[in-house]
């Protein structure tokens, strides 16, 4: 390879560091691009994961031909990344974009950043996982990790599994809206694990995101399903860093 592209948590494409990733082990910056180019001896450009993702559906996923996108990834916490007027906002320090870290309940669940209320402590793997715990009798399902048995209950029926996605999608919505609110994106992408459980997030979103949105933007933004399999479009966003140098 000519060069390497890097998605990583919290990353921090002007520095070439990792900020102190609230979901990884370590609690300082860690300088990954400098480490790979001098063990790698090529140049090697490390970014925010959810901007990689966010710039791989927007080369050749659900994005591709919108200048105006906002992409969140689902999972271990919420990512999310920008693309504005055609270009992915990075702010002035390089961390700019952070909606998991916009507060939607105010002195809420504590947040992996240490802060309360933040969108990721409710839309999440762990967010979910703690609402089921929050409103079921029997926990016993949370026994397997993920949220895939969360969902496996709710399409089974059960009330407690249910009310997590839809409470979970009354939570994203507000978060959503807000974003919208900013940037009018015209399109809206989820990727990631949460968002594969399909309908039964998506439908009770779209229906809560169209009664919270700005009026303004009434029937403006679409909000799909990332096109890109499992992780490609962190993956492929990652090259297109690459190739940037």
């Amino acid at each position: 390879p000519t060069s390497i592209g890097i998605g990583a948590p919290n990353g921090n494409q002007h520095t070439g560091s990792i900020d102190r990733a609230p979901n990884l082990p370590w609690k300082r910056d860690v300088p990954l691009a400098a480490m790979m180019q001098e063990r790698m001896s090529i140049p090697c450009t490390l970014g925010n994961d959810a901007n990689a993702a966010a710039l791989g559906e927007w080369r050749y996923g659900a994005g591709k031909g919108v200048n105006d996108l906002l992409v969140v990834t689902l999972g271990t916490g919420l990512g999310s990344g920008f693309i504005v007027d055609g270009r992915l906002v990075l702010g002035p320090r390089g961390n700019a974009g952070e909606l998991g870290h916009t507060i939607v309940v105010l002195d809420g669940r504590t947040c992996t950043c240490g802060r309360k209320g933040c969108l990721e402590a409710y839309v999440s793997i762990r967010g979910m996982r703690q609402t089921y715990c929050e409103l079921a009798d029997d926990r016993t399902l949370l026994e397997r990790e993920g949220v895939l048995p969360i969902a496996e209950a709710a399409r089974n029926g059960e009330d407690a599994a249910r009310q997590t996605f839809l409470n979970t999608a009354r939570w994203l919505s507000a978060g959503l809206a807000n974003a919208a609110a900013i940037t009018a994106p015209s399109r809206i992408v989820l990727t990631g694990g949460i968002a594969r459980n399909g309908e039964l997030l998506l439908d009770p979103l779209r229906e809560r995101f169209a009664q919270v949105l700005l009026y303004i933007h009434e029937g403006a933004i679409d909000l799909v399903l990332g096109e890109l399999p499992e992780d490609d479009a962190g993956i492929l966003g990652a090259a297109a860093l690459g190739e940037k140098r």
